[in-house]
């Protein structure tokens, strides 16, 4: 495993590189969306991730849901309908974003070589935003490194709020989110600690609210 020292990463072993190259070969992507209330904004969610995907098979959608919420609920059927590999997460509400986040992410997290940290009520509008994203954190040999895509809703676009980041990158940082955090800073700290390690790539897919 990399070591963080001085604001720069050491390289792992060759060994270690070639062995996560190997892994990348199969590009595997998980999308984690925590949802509550609101299943048609998360149907247009989903529906424009089925539209642009270029490789559905390597994707995995994971839904956070609150076991009281019924809306969502009585909708899951036919949310789980659409053609996209969907799994939900119901459990008792959390009692912080940052806990939903870190329980979407703990179930993903043997499964997937990269993730991507998307909202109910926005749409991702980029043909191929998937191969995309998984380019551009494969750039680094070592597997370590945190992306976002531009956020339209902020007016600082190069702030990180929409968290795409290797299953590396992930392990290190223990999560998603600090789980204290109740809804602010729970992208700001993995921004920083990427900035600070000179590992914060820009994705360019275009999303938009819904």
């Amino acid at each position: 495993m990399s070591r963080m020292l001085a604001g720069r990463v050491l390289v792992p072993p060759r060994e270690g590189v070639l062995a996560w190259q190997a892994t990348m070969n199969a590009s595997s992507l998980s999308v984690l969306v925590p949802t509550r209330g609101r299943p048609k904004r998360l149907r247009t969610l989903l529906n424009s991730l089925a539209a642009n995907t270029r490789y559905p098979e390597r994707l995995t959608v994971w839904l956070g849901i609150d076991d009281d919420d019924e809306p969502t609920l009585t909708a899951l059927a036919e949310i789980c309908a659409l053609p996209l590999t969907i799994k939900p997460l119901i459990q008792p509400r959390a009692a912080t974003l940052g806990m939903l986040w870190n329980s979407l992410y703990w179930q993903a997290r043997p499964k997937a070589d990269y993730y991507v940290c998307l909202v109910d009520d926005y749409v991702v509008e980029e043909l191929g935003w998937d191969e995309i994203t998984c380019q551009h954190l494969s750039k680094w040999p070592d597997g370590l490194a945190l992306g976002y895509f531009p956020d339209p809703g902020i007016a600082m676009r190069d702030e990180v709020t929409i968290i795409c980041a290797t299953r590396r990158w992930l392990e290190l940082t223990n999560g998603i989110a600090w789980p204290l955090f109740r809804f602010w800073f729970i992208d700001s700290w993995q921004d920083q600690i990427a900035s600070m390690v000179g590992r914060k790539v820009r994705i360019p897919v275009r999303v938009a609210p819904s």
